[in-house]
C-alpha cells in the first residue's frame, strides 16, 4: 500500500550547532501541506480513497553562516572546543582576544561554516596575544589578510595546509605559551 503518511524516523532536528566537517549546517524545519491526497492499492478490491489530512514533509532550512550575530555565535561555538568558556569571557585573556581579533578584526572574516582552519587559525592568535606578539621583532604577517601558512612569519605547514611548527628564534617572545 502506497500512504502519504510521514514516517517517525523523520522528526525535525533543534540542534543549530556547526558540524565538524564545517560544511553549511541546517535545520530541518517542517512544511505542512494541506492538498488533499490518494491512495490506491490495484492488489486489493479496495477503491481508492481521498485523504483530506494535512500531510508534513521536511525541507532542510540553512543557517546565514555571514550574518554578524550567526557568525559569532558558530565562532564561538568551535573555540569552546580548543578553550575554556572562563577563558573567552575574560577580556584581558589571550583566547579573549583573539577571538574577538577573529570576529570583528581579521581581514579574513571567515565564515565558520566552511572555514576549515579556523582553531588553528585561533590558536595562533592566542599564542600571538599570550607571547606579546607586538613587541616581536619580526611579526609580518601574523594577524593580517593572508593564509597562516602562507603569510605568517616563522610559520610552517604540511601540504594539507595544516601547521607543523613555528620558527620565531631571538624574536623577543615574551610571555607564557598559551595550552591552545
Amino acid at each position: 500500500s502506497t500512504s502519504s503518511k510521514p514516517s517517525a524516523s523523520h522528526a525535525p532536528s533543534t540542534s543549530l550547532a556547526p558540524s565538524k566537517s564545517h560544511a553549511p549546517s541546517f535545520s530541518h524545519v517542517p512544511s505542512i501541506s494541506h492538498a488533499p491526497t490518494t491512495s490506491f492499492n490495484p492488489s486489493t478490491s479496495q477503491l481508492p480513497s481521498i485523504s483530506l489530512l494535512p500531510t508534513v514533509s521536511f525541507a532542510p532550512t540553512p543557517i546565514d553562516c555571514t550574518n554578524p550575530v550567526t557568525r559569532k555565535r558558530l565562532i564561538m561555538e568551535q573555540l569552546v572546543d580548543v578553550s575554556s568558556q572562563d577563558l573567552l569571557n575574560n577580556p584581558d585573556s589571550p583566547q579573549s582576544k583573539a577571538a574577538d581579533w577573529i570576529i570583528n578584526n581579521d581581514p579574513l572574516q571567515v565564515n565558520p561554516c566552511t572555514f576549515a582552519n579556523l582553531e588553528e587559525r585561533y590558536a595562533l592568535a592566542v599564542f600571538y596575544f599570550a607571547l606579546n606578539g607586538d613587541t616581536w621583532r619580526n611579526n609580518s604577517g601574523w594577524l593580517g589578510g593572508s593564509s597562516v601558512c602562507s603569510g605568517w612569519f616563522g610559520v610552517g605547514c604540511n601540504a594539507n595546509g595544516q601547521v607543523t611548527n613555528l620558527l620565531l628564534p631571538r624574536n623577543n617572545l615574551l610571555g607564557e605559551i598559551p595550552p591552545e
